[in-house]
């Protein structure tokens, strides 16, 4: 199973934090980890601002304390491939994309005429996703070689439905313990915490949306520990597969848009 993390890495360590503008649509973003976020969907404490200023266009998480991000319409993520991608990478995506719909009802299908869609790439620098849905706006969601393997690809699309990483949330304290020695202070960022749309239930330490205990290691010793109460999560965390946890989190982001598609509304 660590080949997954492995490949999600991969593509990580190549982005770190910084600014990007050709994704798209006009809004700005910042890349923090594999997530690509809006930066006018980010909501900043105001000591935050006055210490850091308005411009957080470098910064990373610790720069603000939740991200708003948007369900998609009916609860329907179509896709577009970008003419790069190889029909069995589509076939594949399509079809591990369709696991995110039991106990969900979201649908990840090949776009028709919709107007709101997520363009799949197949750039080889690395494995990343815009976080959510925009109103009238294409998303991009990045997927290099290295990238294709069930959970790392689910991840993503995870991340493209809106949900963020589960070893970020403001209450991870309670549950690991961080060890930065082993992390190189560039990565750092990676770890820092911030509100998201996952918190509606409990922590989830199976959650595909969080990563292993060596994650960001430059020397192999782990990052991520799990506290002694929590002993029984230890070695099973770490973009496994989508968890019942992550489909509860999902089915009540979703469920207005799952109504509006079934009534016709």
């Amino acid at each position: 199973m660590k080949v997954f993390v492995l490949a999600l890495l991969f593509g990580v360590m190549a982005l770190g934090c910084s600014p990007q503008h050709d994704l798209g649509d006009t809004a700005f973003h910042i890349r923090i980890d594999d997530m690509v976020l809006d930066q006018d969907a980010l909501v900043v404490e105001e000591s935050l601002r006055q210490s850091n200023g308005d411009d957080l266009s470098t910064r990373a998480a610790g720069s603000f304390s939740v991200y708003s991000s948007q369900p998609w319409k009916n609860a329907v993520l179509p896709v577009v491939f970008d003419k790069a991608v190889p029909s069995l990478r589509r076939k594949q995506f399509l079809e591990w994309g369709e696991k995110w719909f039991q106990g969900t009802g979201v649908k990840v299908v090949a776009r028709s005429r919709e107007s709101d869609y997520l363009r799949v790439t197949y750039k080889n620098d690395g494995c990343y996703a815009q976080v959510g849905a925009r109103r009238g706006q294409r998303r991009s969601l990045n997927l290099a070689p290295a990238c294709w393997y069930e959970a790392t690809v689910q991840h993503e699309i995870g991340h493209a439905l809106g949900l963020m990483h589960e070893h970020q949330r403001p209450d991870r304290d309670n549950y690991i313990v961080l060890d930065l020695a082993n992390v190189k202070p560039d990565n750092r960022f990676a770890f820092d915490r911030f509100a998201t749309m996952n918190e509606s239930e409990a922590y989830d330490f199976l959650s595909i949306m969080h990563y292993d205990e060596t994650a960001f290691s430059f020397n192999g010793k782990r990052t991520i520990l799990v506290r002694p109460q929590h002993a029984k999560y230890e070695g099973r965390y770490g973009i496994k597969a989508i968890s019942d946890g992550d489909r509860r989190v999902m089915a009540k982001i979703y469920a207005q848009e799952v109504l509006s598609r079934e009534t016709g509304r």
